[in-house]
């Protein structure tokens, strides 16, 4: 069954509205159709406390995420200006001078081609 990751993207940003706060730098997901695994990783720019545990769970319960999937879900500490890991789909992220200037420069490459 091949299933449509734009619904997921979609499902995510609707999770989004009200829970994004100012310490969330990214969000990446992963789906891996072989293992039936949804993977999604929030990363933090403070420590991870209760209330940040509380809101990405309550993130994660308002995905529509295909049936017999298994969710697999990290909750990272990572403060800026370390680099967000490039392995799996960024579906969010924060406005940071190194990403925004990285996302121009991939821009003009694509526009003079």
């Amino acid at each position: 069954m091949q299933i449509n990751l734009s619904y997921i993207i979609l499902s995510l940003q609707s999770a989004l509205l009200g829970a994004v706060n100012s310490s969330l730098r990214a969000i990446t997901i992963n789906l891996n159709d072989e293992e039936k695994e949804f993977k999604i990783s929030f990363f933090y720019d403070e420590k991870i406390d209760a209330k940040l545990f509380d809101l990405s769970g309550t993130i994660i319960a308002e995905i529509t995420i295909p049936w017999g999937y298994t969710v697999n879900d990290k909750i990272i500490m990572l403060k800026y200006p370390e680099k967000i890991p490039e392995e799996e789909i960024l579906i969010f992220y924060r406005k940071e001078d190194k990403i925004l200037a990285n996302i121009k420069k991939e821009i003009g490459r694509a526009s003079c081609r």
